[in-house]
């Protein structure tokens, strides 16, 4: 499907979204959404794109409550430390709606050792996931891994890629039928995170 390139409005293209399922969090409303980090302008000159983008972030508060938990925008270089691994479960989790609960989660990076690890509990089963080091980039395998989580515990829908450029990407998390409509309503080039996930493609 080619790209939309013609100007739709801030509020169609959020329209579109939630036709599709996604939903702004208590608390967070539509003019914040509208107003971030700019203008209106961006989202018209990139349409979907940059919502798309900005809905997977949070909102820019104390409280850092995200849009939104059907996507989650994440940049591949954010490796400071312990902790990292920790919260892209939590986030992994977060726009699962729960279906992958992790417990007991702990992880450990050592750059001079170029040793990291994330460790587990997800569904009574305890996990440990050995990771790269590659300065301050994570490990983008661990996405794949969960992905297989999914196929493994059969969850009713599967994580899903948008390339947003650079060492960014959002997340997502939907059905073959929800992903369908997505691309359909908003034009994205979103895909499985594993394109074999299913065997007919979108």
């Amino acid at each position: 499907m080619k790209e939309k390139k013609d100007k739709i409005s801030f509020d169609d293209q959020l329209s579109a979204f939630l036709d599709c399922g996604f939903q702004l969090n208590p608390g967070v409303g539509e003019f914040e959404l509208n107003q971030w980090p700019r203008t209106t302008e961006e989202f018209e000159n990139k349409p979907f794109s940059h919502l798309y983008q900005v809905l997977g972030q949070p909102v820019n508060r104390e409280r850092m409550t995200p849009f939104t938990n059907q996507c989650w925008f994440f940049n591949l270089e954010c490796v400071e430390g312990n902790g990292v691994y920790v919260n892209i479960m939590q986030n992994i989790s977060r726009i699962s709606n729960g279906e992958l609960q992790f417990e007991n989660l702990k992880d450990h990076v050592d750059f001079r050792k170029r040793e990291a690890w994330i460790s587990f509990d997800c569904n009574g089963e305890a996990c440990k996931w050995d990771l790269k080091v590659d300065d301050d980039w994570a490990d983008g395998e661990i996405f794949e891994m969960v992905q297989g989580l999914a196929e493994k515990y059969n969850t009713t829908k599967r994580f899903t890629y948008f390339d947003s450029g650079g060492s960014t990407f959002v997340l997502g998390y939907h059905s073959h039928e929800e992903l369908k409509k997505l691309i359909k309503l908003t034009g994205l080039k979103i895909a499985w995170l594993d394109p074999e996930v299913f065997n007919d493609q979108v």
